[in-house]
């Protein structure tokens, strides 16, 4: 639901979650607007992976429609062309890069069915890292969030998905 009550503070908390990917097995929470949605934006602290060169990474949101299957999925890589760690809007290939190694970033998505989108990336000084948009081409509407490692990652061995305070406004999808 709507978190109305909540500011982004800059303090990654220790009380998130921690997905170990290394079994590579799909481990997610998932979350279920009270109706699908058509619009809605996300906000949430992710922490980078550890430094493994050419590393695909995990996807660590997953939007999903229960007829269609997967969506729109943010993902924390290294760039197939450049080594660079980028955070990437999949399957649009559309990526905040030159983000750190094992580091907490604040990260904000827009999303709109059928429509134009942004993602944000903020190191925890709250200073803006990189901004991109995107045009959704799947045209359905958004029936679940999946947070954690929704698609089955298997990065490099020890690795561990880290997120904390997951932020969805699905009233007005304008967050922040």
């Amino acid at each position: 639901a709507e978190d109305t009550g909540h500011a982004v503070t800059g303090d990654t908390g220790t009380r998130g979650m921690a997905t170990n990917l290394n079994s590579g097995a799909s481990g997610y929470i998932e979350w279920d607007p009270p109706a699908q949605q058509s619009s809605f934006s996300i906000g949430l602290w992710y922490k980078t992976g550890e430094a493994v060169p050419w590393s695909s990474g995990p996807f660590f949101v997953l939007f999903y429609n229960n007829s269609f299957g997967p969506m729109i999925r943010l993902s924390d890589e290294r760039s197939p062309y450049t080594n660079v760690r980028q955070i990437q809007v999949s399957p649009l290939n559309q990526a905040v890069a030159g983000v750190t190694d094992d580091t907490w970033y604040w990260i904000t998505m827009k999303w709109t069915q059928n429509g134009q989108g942004t993602m944000s990336v903020y190191n925890t000084s709250l200073n803006l890292v990189g901004t991109v948009t995107f045009t959704d081409t799947f045209n359905v509407p958004v029936q679940a969030i999946r947070i954690g490692n929704p698609s089955g990652s298997v990065p490099e061995p020890g690795a561990v998905s880290y997120i904390d305070d997951f932020i969805v406004d699905y009233t007005h999808g304008n967050f922040p």
